[in-house]
């Protein structure tokens, strides 16, 4: 886009310093000419290649921004159009707060001391404990060090609302969006609840705490392996690999919650432990989890789905293989493909009776 320092948009708000571009959007520090004071101004290209998506997640950013009244949330002044040669922009302007991101300070090689990490948590967790308070629940989809903010008078501040999800319902949004290494499994399901912020927050704290970007993490399965990179008591750590529990169950079900357990963390039990108690549903939280109750989210099912219909066209390409290798008829190969795929039907009943069987015990 062809903005420079010195522009002027609206006739007011003379653009200072670029604070970040991702595509047809650019986010500048502002100097509001009739006022005197700073502001952030996003600016969107709409045309060309811009999708409506784009515009969309402006928009909500600007709708759900102007509901929220939290002292760790910037606030929105005002949202408009603003009409250049090369086209229109969609303008959101939202309160400047001076101070430096996680990830710079990641950049520069701070290291948090506990006792910093203790109050950015529950500074995070009480920002989240109020989104996820609202009707309907305000999700951010998109924490991470980049947009958490440290401000000049200390503070912690959560920033940048482009991805956020206010929707009422429970099964969650139908677009993927977020950060990879940050987004929860479910995120990539397009599945995006309360919990999935829990697990970007535990991710960010991860990368403060072991100076690794989750995504260069080794893992088993789904589960960030971190153990032997951070220098934190036991009960730090257990609390922090509920935060990025894969499945949703195991999770910390709420951000009340993560601070009240963040609390008493020095009598949480072990993740074997845990798993233990999960078995005789006695977890002793306020996520009452029987693990015989558990139910298939959506992105398991959807994933469960696809790997049967696999399985069946397998059997029939097998089968058609078959026929071509002997040449037998097709009435045999009628024989043997039912064969196959009753067997397969079979297994999956089996399945299926066995996990009804286990929620009666």
């Amino acid at each position: 886009m062809p903005f420079a320092a010195g522009d002027v948009i609206a006739e007011r708000y003379q653009l200072q310093r670029r604070l970040g571009i991702n595509g047809p959007r650019e986010t500048w520090l502002i100097h509001d000419l009739q006022q005197g004071c700073a502001w952030v101004l996003k600016l969107l290209y709409f045309g060309g290649d811009t999708q409506w998506q784009e515009l969309k997640l402006l928009e909500r950013e600007a709708e759900t921004l102007q509901s929220l009244h939290h002292p760790a949330i910037p606030h929105h002044s005002t949202a408009f159009w603003s009409e250049r040669l090369e086209g229109h922009y969609f303008c959101l302007l939202q309160q400047y707060i001076p101070g430096i991101t996680l990830a710079e300070q990641l950049h520069r090689g701070v290291r948090y001391d506990p006792n910093e990490l203790e109050r950015l948590i529950i500074s995070m967790l009480n920002v989240l404990e109020y989104l996820h308070s609202q009707s309907p629940s305000v999700v951010h989809r998109d924490i991470k060090p980049s947009n958490i903010l440290i401000g000049e008078d200390g503070a912690f501040y959560l920033i940048d609302f482009g991805a956020v999800q206010a929707k009422a319902s429970g099964r969650g949004t139908i677009t993927v969006v977020g950060t990879f290494g940050y987004m929860p499994p479910e995120q990539f399901a397009a599945q995006s609840l309360p919990a999935s912020d829990l697990y970007a927050l535990g991710a960010t704290l991860v990368h403060l705490i072991s100076g690794v970007d989750p995504v260069d993490l080794p893992r088993e399965g789904l589960r960030m392996q971190f153990a032997g990179r951070i220098n934190l008591d036991k009960g730090w750590q257990i609390w922090l690999e509920r935060m990025v529990e894969p499945e949703l169950e195991w999770r910390w079900s709420s951000a009340s919650e993560a601070l009240d357990q963040f609390k008493e963390r020095d009598g949480l039990p072990s993740s074997e432990a845990f798993e233990q108690l999960l078995e005789l549903g006695e977890t002793g939280t306020s996520q009452s989890v029987d693990i015989h109750q558990k139910k298939y989210p959506l992105w398991k099912l959807t994933a469960m789905g696809g790997m049967y219909t696999f399985m069946v066209l397998a059997v029939l390409m097998s089968t058609f293989i078959v026929q071509k290798i002997l040449r037998i008829d097709n009435s045999q190969l009628t024989v043997i493909a039912g064969f196959l795929i009753s067997s397969l039907i079979i297994g999956v009943i089996a399945e299926a009776c066995n996990y009804r069987g286990s929620n009666r015990q």
